[in-house]
């Protein structure tokens, strides 16, 4: 349902996508999408806290991506319930992208959209889908 705030929220198509393992990569599941998961909330605030990267934090960005399963073990405040359903469940590097594209003309307030699913590949980007519109 549209909550006239004038921005339309899509629901579960923000966070769900028919391509792919069935996994979800933990460097780039959207808040909403952990916060589905049966996992406890400190979870997914290790999570987010985790991947969570700006001037002021320590070492490196590559410091603050998930890579492997023992990347998991170093999260604190989980349980071994959570442990087990993200080792099940985590993927760490996807090969699905869905790039967003928004162009305006200022003076007359036109715009422009487009949409495209890219699957990455070893070769070269292979586009499963695009939607374009104004």
């Amino acid at each position: 349902r549209d909550n006239a705030d004038g921005q339309l929220q899509l629901g579960w198509v923000d966070l769900l996508t028919c391509y792919g393992a069935g996994k979800i990569n933990l460097n780039t599941a959207a808040q909403p999408l952990l916060e589905t998961l049966p996992l406890s909330s400190e979870a997914v605030g290790q999570i987010i806290g985790y991947r969570r990267y700006n001037s002021q934090s320590s070492g490196s960005l590559e410091d603050h991506v998930f890579t492997a399963e023992t990347d998991i073990d170093q999260l604190q405040c989980l349980t071994e319930t959570d442990r087990q359903i993200l080792k099940e469940i985590a993927i760490f590097k996807s090969e699905h992208f869905r790039i967003f594209v928004r162009s305006l003309h200022r003076p007359t307030g036109l715009s422009y959209q487009l949409q495209v699913l890219v699957r990455m590949n070893q070769a070269e980007p292979e586009i499963f889908q695009w939607k374009a519109g104004f």
